[in-house]
């Protein structure tokens, strides 16, 4: 595992708080309980060692730190698709929003697969 850099500008806007970022990951909950995530962005530029990388976040297992829940003032259509899940209770987002300049955690395993660790 190894530290990198944010590198991509911030292109994408939650629709969630307005923030802008390199990409969001948005997860909607329920009474406490995680009902899916939602991540926004595509191809985001990581720097480390001397290198750039490309990673397709959407395809990332993103290991985020625990923030505290804001409760869900309206449905964004972006998290409209997981209200399927609900079973009437109510409802909070936990909202990462990873920006330029970010030092995230790093790794990949022997499949190539990547895991970005968000502060």
């Amino acid at each position: 595992m190894r530290l990198v850099r944010v590198i991509s500008d911030d292109v994408v806007t939650s629709p969630v708080s307005g923030r802008r970022g390199a990409f969001v990951r948005l997860e909607l909950v329920e009474d406490g309980e995680p009902l899916g995530v939602v991540v926004l962005g595509d191809v985001v530029r990581l720097g480390g060692e001397g290198e750039a990388l490309h990673v397709v976040v959407r395809r990332a297992r993103l290991v985020a730190s625990p923030v505290a829940e804001q409760p869900l003032a309206r449905i964004v259509p972006e998290l409209a698709a997981l209200l399927r899940l609900s079973r009437g209770g109510a409802l909070a987002v936990r909202e990462h929003v990873v920006a330029h300049g970010d030092v995230l955690r790093f790794a990949q395993d022997d499949s190539g697969a990547v895991s970005l660790f968000l502060a």
